[in-house]
């Protein structure tokens, strides 16, 4: 009696290296999974925003009015309007900012910070009305910090910042300058006035000149002072970095930990679709549902015109040893015309072509030795359970199996 074995518990060497060398890409794809998740895991990619980049650029103020200190003007009395302070509040309000991203058309965020002046206390103190002065030292300086997804855009909005903070700069310079000419003029005017109504003697007509020459000095200072101011800025620093960089910091050995387990995942997964994929596409695993059941022409199913012509060679053969009819069974309904064309180069013997040995009538299962039977199995579709029924109800009738053939 032939043993039936249409469930196996287990997978053997040939099946797993069937099944690997079918799903190959599950194993290749589960490396590069496991890889990656290294890559990414000791790169944070998961965690840490990629491409911010921070750009930050420091200039120093030109103090264009130094020079008055000459003619004995205090550059510190020219009072800038608007003040450093307000022009400050101005270039870091959101009407600004919203302002300049639309002329550059960024989506960029500059945030604009300006250094004070030191001052120190000069050697000479007014004891007598308890007075000190102060001298300042250092210059003052704006910083431009931007964050954004490349350095192109913050360059952008950085340069229209400058460029509104000089614009700013020079106005308020120039106010200031316009105010201390005011007040010149004035000065001038009256003093010319006292010249003219009055009859000092020698000595205080010439103290009056005197202060009259120091006003027009001072304001012709003013007026060529005022020609050069450009409220110009000087870079000292520029510098860009950026956070979260995806830059890989894995080593060697940890590429090589993810491709091992990816590969060891991957070949548990392919040989777990190997148990459970119950279909047939060799003749050995044919045998794996019984192991003395021939295998009719090629085990592997490479021509269907070889498998047609052994089919009807064993059919052929068959015949002169006795068998009168044929039943062939097609587990998939494609091979129905494959069995009728091997009936048809045997037309010395009836049969019939079946989809299943279900269909079969209670005559064509009791045929007995004179019946010749073939299993057509369809490569990769027939399962070895539909095969080990197929079996079972042949042998009930007591036929005479010739045995299977696969079709590619």
């Amino acid at each position: 009696m032939r043993s039936l074995n249409a469930e196996v518990p287990s997978v053997d060497v040939r099946a797993a290296l069937d099944g690997i060398s079918r799903r190959w890409w599950i194993v290749l794809l589960s490396v590069v999974v496991a890889v990656g998740i290294v890559f990414a895991q000791d790169s944070g990619l998961r965690t840490e925003p990629t491409g911010n980049v921070t750009v930050e650029r420091t200039y120093e103020a030109l103090i264009e009015t130094d020079a008055l200190s000459v003619v004995k003007v205090d550059p510190a009395a020219i009072i800038p309007v608007p003040s450093f302070d307000n022009q400050l509040a101005i270039l870091s309000s959101e009407e600004t900012l919203d302002e300049l991203r639309a002329i550059t058309r960024t989506d960029v965020v500059v945030e604009v910070t300006r250094s004070e002046p030191k001052f120190t206390i000069v050697e000479t103190v007014d004891d007598l009305n308890n007075r000190v002065s102060f001298l300042s030292t250092g210059t003052p300086s704006y910083t431009y910090r931007c964050i954004g997804s490349s350095e192109g855009p913050c360059d952008d909005l950085i340069d229209a910042f400058v460029a509104k903070t000089v614009e700013l700069r020079k106005e308020s310079i120039l106010g200031g300058l316009d105010g201390g000419l005011n007040l010149l003029t004035d000065l001038i005017a009256k003093a010319e006035a006292r010249l003219l109504e009055s009859s000092p003697d020698e000595g205080q007509k010439s103290t009056q000149q005197l202060e009259l020459a120091a006003l027009i000095t001072k304001r012709d200072a003013l007026d060529a002072a005022r020609v050069r101011v450009t409220g110009g800025l000087l870079l000292v620093k520029d510098h860009a970095w950026t956070k979260g960089k995806t830059t890989a910091s894995v080593t060697a050995s940890t590429y090589g930990f993810g491709f091992v387990v990816g590969l060891i995942l991957g070949i548990l997964l392919v040989l777990q679709l190997t148990v459970m994929d119950k279909t047939i596409r060799h003749g050995w695993q044919v045998h794996r549902v019984d192991e003395s059941l021939p295998i009719l022409g090629a085990p592997f199913a490479l021509s269907d015109q070889d498998q047609l012509i052994a089919l009807a060679a064993a059919l052929k053969h068959a015949q002169t040893t006795g068998a009168t009819s044929a039943l062939i069974v097609a587990h998939e309904f494609e091979l129905v015309s494959v069995g009728q064309k091997v009936l048809d180069l045997v037309p010395n013997i009836s049969g019939v072509v079946l989809t299943s040995a279900a269909e079969a009538t209670v005559d064509q299962l009791a045929g007995g030795k004179s019946r010749a039977v073939i299993a057509l199995i369809k490569a990769g579709q027939t399962t070895r359970h539909e095969l080990a029924e197929t079996l079972g109800l042949i042998a009930s009738g007591g036929n005479r199996m010739l045995g299977v053939a696969l079709i590619s």
